[in-house]
C-alpha cells in the first residue's frame, strides 16, 4: 500500500518545513531575545564571508542485501579561500532499512580541527538518524533527522561553551532519477538546531566602587564600574545556528562507483559570549579580572557593557566532490 508511505513522508516534511522557512528576522530575533535576558545587556554584531572546498571518499559494504550497510568515510575541508586545511573527518557508519520507505543509521566520527594558534585538536562525534523517503515518478523525496553529540577532547572555557555540543539536523532533499541516464541532479536544504548553547540568563553582574586612598587620584574617588560573570554557566539556550543549501549531481559512472559534484552554501548564525577562563568579563583594561567580586553580586542593576555578547553571522560558499565505492 503506497498511501501510508506517502502520507508518512508528507507529514514528516510538513513538520520540518515551518522550521526551515524561518526568516532572517525570526532567527535574529531569537538570538536578540537571548541577548536581552540579562536586563538589556548590550551586544555586538559581526558578519564574515568565506570560501572553500569539501573532498571526501567512502567505501560501503553490504552486510545484508537491501537491508544493512557498513561504511567508512574520509573527508577533508579547506577554508580561508581554499588556502588552508580546516578539518579532517574519519567516520564509521551503519544503516539499516526498517521498511522500504524508512532507514535508521548510526555513526561515529573522529574530527581533527586545525585551530589557528593551537594547532590540530580532536573531537569525537556520535550520531543517530532516521530517513524517510518516497518516490513520485522520477522524483525522489527524502527527509532526514539526525541527532548528534560532539565532544571536544581538549580544555575549553566552560564559561563560553559546553564541553559537548548537542544538536539536531533536519534535511529535506529532492532528486531526479532520470531514466536511462547516469546523472542524478538533486537539491537539499538542512537546518541545524543547537540544544545546549550558553544561556545569557545565567550571567551575574555587580558594581565595584572606587574609594580614595593615599596616592589615589582624586577624580576616581566614588566612581563605579559594573562587571559581569558566568561562574555557574547554564547550557539551556536552543536556537537555529545554521542553514545549509546544497545542489549538485551524482554521476554513476560505474556499476558500483559514484561521483557527487556539488555546491554548498552555509549560513552560520551564532550567539557568542566572551568571558575569561575564570568566568569573569573580559575588558580592555583588565579591570573586571582585577575585581572579580564585582561580577558575582546580583544586587546591582546593569549599568555598563563592553560587548560580552556577539551576534555572529558567517556565510560559507564551497565546492565539493565526493567519491563512493560499493563493495
Amino acid at each position: 500500500m503506497k498511501s501510508p508511505k506517502i502520507l508518512a513522508c508528507l507529514a514528516a516534511a510538513a513538520l520540518a518545513l515551518p522550521a526551515l522557512a524561518q526568516s532572517d528576522g525570526d532567527t535574529r530575533n531569537l538570538r536578540l531575545s537571548s541577548a536581552g535576558e540579562s536586563n538589556g545587556m548590550e551586544y555586538l554584531s559581526e558578519t564574515a564571508f568565506d570560501t572553500g572546498a569539501r573532498l571526501s571518499g567512502t567505501v560501503q559494504y553490504t552486510l545484508i542485501p537491501k537491508r544493512m550497510h557498513l561504511s567508512i568515510e574520509e573527508e577533508l575541508r579547506l577554508d580561508d579561500g581554499f588556502s588552508s586545511f580546516h578539518k579532517a573527518y574519519t567516520t564509521l557508519g551503519a544503516d539499516y532499512r526498517i521498511a522500504p520507505w524508512l532507514k535508521a543509521g548510526a555513526s561515529y566520527s573522529f574530527i581533527a580541527v586545525n585551530s589557528s594558534g593551537d594547532g590540530w585538536r580532536s573531537r569525537h562525534r556520535g550520531a543517530l538518524s532516521l530517513t524517510a523517503s518516497q518516490r513520485f515518478g522520477i522524483w525522489k523525496l527524502s527527509l532526514r533527522e539526525k541527532a548528534q553529540a560532539t565532544y571536544k577532547a581538549y580544555d575549553i572555557n566552560l564559561s563560553q561553551a559546553p564541553q559537548t555540543d548537542l544538536s539536531l539536523k533536519s534535511r529535506l532533499k529532492v532528486a531526479a532519477d532520470l531514466p536511462h541516464n547516469k546523472w542524478e541532479p538533486y537539491a537539499a536544504v538542512e537546518m541545524r538546531n543547537t540544544f545546549n548553547a550558553v544561556s545569557p540568563g545565567s550571567f551575574a553582574y555587580g558594581t565595584y566602587t572606587w574609594e580614595k586612598y593615599d596616592g589615589d587620584e582624586e577624580e576616581w574617588a566614588g566612581k563605579s564600574r559594573t562587571c559581569y560573570g558566568n561562574l555557574t554557566p547554564s547550557y539551556s539556550k536552543i536556537y537555529i545556528n545554521r542553514l545549509r543549501f546544497q545542489a549538485g549531481t551524482e554521476w554513476k559512472f560505474r556499476k558500483k562507483q559514484v561521483l557527487d559534484f556539488y555546491a554548498v552554501v552555509d549560513w552560520n548564525m551564532d550567539l557568542d559570549v566572551d568571558f575569561s577562563s575564570r568566568g569573569i568579563q573580559k575588558s580592555y583594561d583588565n579591570y573586571c579580572e582585577a575585581h572579580p567580586a564585582a561580577s558575582i553580586s546580583e544586587s546591582y542593576y546593569y549599568t555598563y557593557g563592553t560587548g560580552i555578547l556577539t551576534l555572529s553571522d558567517t556565510v560559507f560558499v564551497g565546492l565539493g566532490v565526493s567519491y563512493t565505492f560499493k563493495l
